[in-house]
């Protein structure tokens, strides 16, 4: 999977945990200290989430980082 690829997905999931818990864009960005502009940025890949962002997103979201790499190629 190209690295594109895997922004692609980790957004996807992103999106689909926030929407499954029913939180909205503003809610996770203000848990994570960042604008709602920047979350929704991940959410369609449009920039690059860096490795601690992603630990904070997955803390917000009540999941383990590795939740937004299971079951990708290597």
């Amino acid at each position: 999977m190209s690295p594109e690829n895997v922004s692609v997905e980790i957004g996807r999931r992103l999106r689909a945990r926030r929407k499954s818990l029913g939180l909205t864009l503003a809610e996770v960005a203000t848990t994570c200290g960042v604008s709602l502009q920047l979350i929704q940025k991940y959410e369609t890949a449009a920039s690059v989430i860096s490795v601690p962002m992603l630990l904070r997103v997955g803390r917000s979201l009540g999941v383990r980082t590795s939740y937004f790499f299971e079951g990708l190629e290597d």
